[in-house]
This record gives C-alpha cells, structure tokens and sequence, in this order.
C-alpha cells in the first residue's frame, strides 16, 4: 500500500529509507489527511486521484466538492469531467453560506471584491498558460497609457490571493480554477480575440528574441526563458493558426513566423513532434503564397526536424525550399540556414559534391557578421566533409577554426557540434582515448544548452569509440543512455543505432544469440521507421551480426528472429539491466 501512496503523492524512492520514511519525509510537518476507504479501489485510482488534485491545485474547498462527487463517479469519469470543474464542483449542505455551496460562488465572490480594474486586469491574465512575467503582463493587458498600472494591480491581485508568485517573483500565475473562471468572464465580456491578439503578437516578439539569443552570446538564458513560456507560445502558434485559416493575410505570416522563431530551441528541447504538428498545416496554408520570411523560417525549421529525425531526402527537400525562400527575399542569413542544411543532408547522403557547393554557399552567406553562429556551424560541417573525404588536416583545422568562433559568441550548441565533430575525427584517426575526451568535453557543452537530441548522438558516438578501444563497460553505459535518450527526443533512426551498438557489445562479450536478438529489434525499429540504422563509426557490426547468425542452428534461429522483432527498446533494456557497468 505505501508504495501506491508515494506514487499517487509523486515521492520518488531513494536508497537507504523505507516507502513509509520517504512519504514521512516528504510531508514533514505539513496537515495531510489520507482517506483510505474501500481500499482497493483507491489503489486502482491512486494516479487518477493523484491527477485530480494536481488538478484542482490542491485547493481544500475544491478537494472536498471533488470528494462529495467521488460518491457517484469513479475517479477517472471525474478527472474527464475537470474541464468543466467550476460547474461540476458543487454542494448541496445547506448549511453552508451560499459563497461556499459551489466552486463557482466561490470564486465569484472573491472575483467581486474586485474593483472594475482588477478585474479587467484578472479576466486578461487568463489567457496566460503556465504562468506569465511582469513584462507579459505589460504588453499583453495594458494599452500603453495604463502600463504604469500593472505592478500595482499585480500587487493586489497577489495580496488578495487571486494569484500566485512563483519562485521570487520571477513569473506569476493563477490556479487552474481561477483561470477558468476569469477566461469565462473575458468571454462573456466580448474581449477575447483582442486580448488574445495581444499575446500572440508579444509571444511573436518574445521568440525572435529567443532566436537572436541563441544564435548570439544570450543561448543559455533563451532556452530558459523559451522553455518557462513554452506553453504560451504553442497557445500563441495555435491562436495565430485559427485565425490564418480564416484566410488573414497577418496571421498567414506571423504564425509560421513564429513557429520558426523556435526552430533551435525546438531542436535543443527535442519538441519535433509539437514542431511538425504545428508547422504541416501552416505550411500548406501558405503553399500558394509568394516567398516570405515566415514560410522559409518554417521550411528550414521542417528541415531540421526532418534531419533530426533521420528522414534525409525529406529533409533536403525542406532544406532546399527554406534556402529557396530566404534567396527569394534577399535574406542572406536565412538563405545561409538553408545552405547550411542542405550541406549537412548531402554530406549524410553521400552526395559530397551537392555537399560542398551548399557549405560553399552558406560560408560565404553568412560571412561579415550575417551570422557569426551559422558560419562556424558550416565550416565544422565543411570540415567534416573534407575529412571524410581524404583531407583530414585541411577538415579539422576548419573544425578548430569554427570552435573559435563558437567560443567566442559563448555558444555551447555550435561547440558541442564542433567537439563532437572533431572527437569523430579523433576516433577515426586511432586515438580512442582523446576521442572519448572530445566527447566528454561535447557532452558538457550539450548538458549546458539541454539539447537533448545531441546529448542523445553524444551517447551513442561514445559507445562506438569505447567499443572499439575495448572498454566494453563504457560502451554498454553509454549505448543504453543512447537508447533512452533516443526514445525521449523521438528518434527512431537514433534508437536504432543505440540498439545495435548493445548488440555489438553482446558479440564483444560472446553472447551470440542475444546480441542476434537485439539486432534483429534493432532492424524492425529501422524497417518500422523507414530510416537506415548502419553507422560510419562500426561499418562491419552489421556483417559481424550475419556472421553470429550463420553459427545459430536454423530452427533455433527462425524462433529468436520471430520472438526479438517484436522487442520494445525498453524490452531490451530490461534484458541488460543486470550486466555490470564497470
């Protein structure tokens, strides 16, 4: 039972202390009342129950109407309902002030203690997700002539209890009942397509923003502050989407705008998903129309979803039409992104000539202060052409030559490029040692930033270098963190490629039918996804699987394919779980 209770209250366990001492340790002094009644049915519902009170915001009042209702609905039909809590929360106890017989009253009372500014300012905050900043608060529900009238109507709504200060007062926010109940109020007051035209157009600002920071010496403090307002840009993006259906020639422009605006730190946060979800529909919205700096900054942030993903000739053609766009309206720093991409897709592809002409290109683009970031990001690609190519000096003093200037502008994410880059040409130069030290040094610059789809690559690079200098402890470390890091970001080709690197290291260590068994889940992760698992860093694994499968009696062997294809990548980490790290 104490387990399911420290779920359901989200206490994690930790070596050294029972179930019963964590949950006494995490509720300290604090006023709980836990009601056990029919037990095992509460022990079924322990994560709806959980939810429902993340939900309610942990509000006494709201947690005893949601009890009063637990009587004729399970918890899960009561968590559905939760939308709709301001009407489902009620009492029938009469002897209750009518203030407190519903959520609503509630609220409504507190909400009329206002005065006509307060509650002006209150209804506009609802369209905040996740909270706000003081300057959001600003520019989204003051005009400028009452802007010097925010903080100290913030003051009182925070004083009076209506909202929340997080952390010092570096955000705000309101309970989830409140929100509800004041987004009714904004609706009911006609207000809503002008206030919430006033957010997307400040989240508009607030992401070329992010963009200048992370392409300059800001990177860190940007995927901060992108990451703390996610929710209100996707909002926004969703906002601007609905009204550019309705065929507005500003919202046509401003939603794939902004959505491109994220494009990196989408790609730091492994966010592809949201990414292609919001941008295919905007992308076709703005198909017919002429070149702009919206759609190419949507193309190119296809692209790099597309690259992340492993889908290459995709991704060259988004590439291609985000360079296309950026050319059209005289754009050097976007028409370099886009160069820079399709370089990337050539070289990946093999296509080495295609290659170089588009590193050429976005070289030269991006040169003379266009963009200091997208220069030194393709000359470490331009370096990795020519090494692979045969010129490894002339490769990586082109690498070093674009670490300098990462370092420079402070950029963590174009420096991990660069070191990951150079430790590939390290390792295949023979020195595994300072290889792996390049990649630790890489994995730091990428831990920084948080991209996590490069700390995922990271990973499994450094499974390949450990694998080969025969520090098979490491290897295995470092391909089952690649298969988890994988499996977060959404990367089915990196998965892939982590699954077979935990086959390598099986046939390293002489387990010749299980590493035939991840291999062949390794293959149907691949076949599934459409996307080539084989690495440049181990060409021969593959054949060194085939040749463990010819010494496999062909009964025996049909049976392990039959059974290993349909292994999940948690599957396989289940079964390595117990093999040592060191």
């Amino acid at each position: 039972m104490l387990p399911t209770v420290g779920v359901a209250l989200d206490i994690t366990e930790a070596h050294g202390r029972t179930a019963l001492d964590a949950i006494a340790t995490v509720v300290g002094d604090a006023r709980v009342l836990l009601v056990l009644d029919n037990l095992e049915q509460v022990l079924d519902a322990a994560e709806d129950i959980a939810a429902i009170c993340r939900r309610l915001d942990g509000l006494p009042l709201a947690l005893e109407l949601a009890a009063a209702r637990a009587r004729i609905l399970e918890p899960a039909a009561l968590l559905q309902r939760l939308d709709h809590a301001l009407d489902l929360l009620t009492s029938g106890d009469r002897d209750l002030p009518l203030r407190q017989r519903t959520l609503r009253a509630t609220i409504s009372w507190s909400y009329s203690l206002l005065d006509a500014n307060e509650q002006r300012t209150l209804r506009r905050c609802s369209v905040f997700h996740e909270g706000w900043t003081l300057e959001a608060l600003e520019r989204v529900c003051f005009d400028d002539a009452e802007r010097f009238r925010a903080l100290d109507e913030l003051d009182s709504l925070v004083e009076k209890g209506l909202v929340r200060v997080v952390g010092r007062g570096e955000r705000y926010t309101l309970l989830e009942t409140v929100r509800a109940f004041a987004a009714e109020q904004l609706h009911a007051g006609g207000e809503v397509e002008a206030v919430r035209n006033a957010h997307a157009a400040h989240f508009l600002a607030f992401s070329a923003g992010i963009e200048r920071g992370i392409f300059g010496t800001g990177q860190r403090d940007a995927v901060r502050r992108a990451l703390a307002d996610n929710a209100n840009t996707l909002t926004a993006i969703e906002w601007l989407s609905a009204v550019a259906r309705t065929g507005d020639e500003a919202a046509l422009e401003n939603a794939p705008l902004l959505a491109g605006n994220l494009d990196w730190y989408w790609h730091i946060r492994g966010l592809h998903f949201t990414g292609r979800t919001l941008l295919r529909p905007l992308l076709d919205l703005a198909a017919e129309r002429p070149p702009s700096r919206g759609r190419a900054r949507a193309w190119l942030t296809a692209g790099m979803i597309s690259t992340t993903t492993g889908e290459w000739e995709r991704s060259l053609d988004e590439w291609t039409a985000g360079h296309a766009d950026g050319a059209a309206i005289g754009d050097d720093a976007l028409a370099a992104e886009g160069a820079m991409g399709m370089g990337y897709c050539g070289l990946s592809l093999g296509r080495m000539d295609a290659s170089r002409a588009a590193l050429d290109e976005a070289i030269a683009k991006s040169a003379n202060g266009v963009s200091d970031f997208m220069q030194a990001i393709s000359k470490t690609i331009q370096g990795m052409r020519l090494f692979v190519t045969g010129e490894l000096d002339a490769g990586m003093a082109l690498v070093r030559d674009a670490l300098a200037i990462h370092e420079r502008i402070a950029d963590n994410e174009g420096g991990g490029i660069a070191k990951s880059f150079l430790a590939q040409m390290t390792f295949a130069k023979g020195d595994h040692e300072r290889a792996l030290e390049l990649y630790a040094d890489a994995l730091t610059a990428f831990e920084t930033v948080g991209d996590r789809p490069e700390i995922a690559r990271v990973h499994c690079e450094t499974g390949w270098t450990a694998l080969a200098g025969e520090n098979i402890p490491a290897a295995r470390k470092a391909f089952r963190r690649g298969v988890l890091m994988n499996e977060e970001v959404g990367s089915p080709r990196g998965t892939g490629l982590a699954l077979l690197g935990l086959a390598a290291v099986d046939a390293a260590e002489g387990r010749t039918e299980r590493a035939v068994a991840i291999a062949a889940a390794a293959q149907a992760q691949s076949d599934r996804a459409g996307v080539v698992i084989a690495h440049p860093m181990d060409p021969g694994v593959v054949q060194r699987i085939e040749a463990l499968q010819a010494s496999i009696p062909q009964s025996t062997l049909d049976g392990l394919l039959a059974e290993a294809s349909a292994l999940t990548p948690a599957a396989v980490l289940a079964l390595v779980a117990n093999d040592g790290d060191s």
